[in-house]
C-alpha cells in the first residue's frame, strides 16, 4: 500500500505532466485592421417627419438604436432616431491553417434600461477592399441607409451574445455561416458588421453599446482549452507542501 508521501508526490507528477502537455491545437488571435461606424441621425420635426443623414467615423466607439416619439393623427408616431452599426476589418494573411472554431473577443460597456444582443453580421453592400477605403465624413441617404440596413438588420447573423448593464467582456462565437466568411476571405481582407440587436420595428427605449477596446477575432482548428484556473495550481503547492511535511515529520520522529 502506497504511504501518504508516495501518494502525493505520485499525483503532484500526474498533475504537472498533464499541465506540460504541448497544444497541438492551432490558434491565431488577429486585431482588426480597420474599424469604423456608420451612423444614422434623424431631426423630429412639426408635423412629426424625419430627416435622417448619415455619416462614417473612425474608428468605432459605440454601436446603438434610439428611437423618438412623436404625436400625430391617428395614432402616436414612433421612429427611429440614431441607429449606429459598427464594422471590423481583419487581414488574413496569416492565416496558416482552415480554422473550425471562431470568436470575437469584445470588451464593451453597455448602457439602457432594457438589454438584448450584440450582433455580429455579414456585409454585403460593400467590399472589405471598399470598406477600408470608404472616406469619413458625411455619406449620400443612399449609401449610408443601405450599408446601415445590411449591418443592423438584413446582414446574415454570425453570432450574438446577450448584455448585461456595465463593463462586461465576452467571447461571440461565430456560427457555421460566421465560419464560411472566414473561409471565403481565404487569405485576404474579412470585413465583420457589429450591431445592437433590432427586429426592424422602432424601439421604445434607447439602448447605447461602448467599446472599451478594439474587438479581436480569435481563429482555432480545434476547441480553445482553458488555461488551468490559480485554484489548481494553489491545490498542487498544496499538496507539495503536505507531501514534504509528512516525509520531514518522519525523518525527525
Amino acid at each position: 500500500m502506497l504511504s501518504t508521501y508516495r501518494r502525493c508526490t505520485t499525483l503532484l507528477a500526474l498533475l504537472c505532466a498533464l499541465i506540460a502537455l504541448p497544444a497541438h491545437a492551432a490558434f491565431i488571435a488577429l486585431d482588426p485592421t480597420g474599424t469604423g461606424q456608420i451612423e444614422q441621425n434623424i431631426l423630429p420635426s412639426v408635423p412629426p417627419s424625419v430627416f435622417p443623414t448619415y455619416a462614417h467615423y473612425q474608428p468605432l466607439e459605440r454601436v446603438d438604436l434610439a428611437s423618438i416619439l412623436g404625436t400625430g393623427p391617428p395614432d402616436p408616431i414612433s421612429a427611429v432616431a440614431n441607429h449606429t452599426v459598427g464594422y471590423l476589418l481583419f487581414d488574413l494573411g496569416a492565416l496558416s491553417f482552415s480554422p473550425l472554431y471562431a470568436s470575437l473577443q469584445v470588451d464593451v460597456n453597455a448602457q439602457g434600461p432594457a438589454l438584448d444582443n450584440l450582433q455580429v453580421t455579414s456585409i454585403d453592400t460593400i467590399t472589405p477592399t471598399a470598406l477600408a477605403a470608404l472616406p469619413t465624413g458625411a455619406m449620400t441617404a443612399p449609401e449610408g441607409n443601405a450599408l446601415r440596413l445590411d449591418i443592423g438588420l438584413d446582414g446574415d447573423l454570425l453570432g450574438s451574445h446577450g448584455l448585461a448593464s456595465g463593463n462586461q467582456g465576452f467571447n461571440i462565437d461565430l456560427n457555421a455561416l460566421g465560419l464560411l466568411e472566414i473561409t471565403g476571405a481565404g487569405n485576404g481582407l474579412l470585413a465583420l458588421g457589429l450591431a445592437y440587436q433590432w427586429d426592424g420595428n422602432p424601439p421604445v427605449n434607447n439602448a447605447r453599446v461602448l467599446f472599451n477596446g478594439a474587438p479581436r477575432l480569435l481563429l482555432s482548428d480545434a476547441p480553445i482549452v482553458v488555461p488551468v484556473p490559480g485554484g489548481f495550481l494553489l491545490l498542487l503547492t498544496g499538496l507539495g507542501a503536505l507531501a514534504w511535511q509528512r516525509r520531514t515529520s518522519r525523518i525527525t520522529r
